[in-house]
């Protein structure tokens, strides 16, 4: 029941309250036509709300996905494998180990050499 300042009942104030929530004369969409009452506009309203909510959760969880994929892949091309890298690490001392003792031949062979005929 509704009380006036006089604490007078005014059924007329509840009546017109219950009506606006009752009347069907609202619309969701302003180019679909059919009309509904407030409270079954509120329902649509969050129904509406509550579809948008899901299916941006479903783009979101997609593009993560994509992105993951993106990702890994890219991880795969340019990712570093450390027993690969210590693999050419170890064979490129190797090669400087040899070529530093050739030199070192080389270089052996021209003193002796220089000895032998300079002097």
């Amino acid at each position: 029941d509704f009380v006036t300042k006089t604490d007078d009942i005014d059924n007329e104030a509840m009546e017109a309250l219950k009506k606006a929530f009752t009347e069907v004369k609202y619309t969701l969409n302003p180019n679909v036509t059919t009309r509904n009452s407030l409270n079954d506009y509120y329902s649509a309203l969050v129904s509406q709300v509550a579809t948008s909510g899901s299916v941006g959760k479903s783009i979101l969880d997609a593009q993560k996905v994509t992105v993951s994929g993106i990702r890994d892949a890219r991880e795969q091309i340019l990712g570093v494998s450390q027993d690969e890298e210590l693999q050419f690490m170890i064979q490129f001392q190797n090669a400087f180990n040899a070529n530093s003792r050739y030199i070192n031949v080389v270089s052996e062979m021209l003193d002796h050499l220089l000895r032998t005929l300079g002097g």
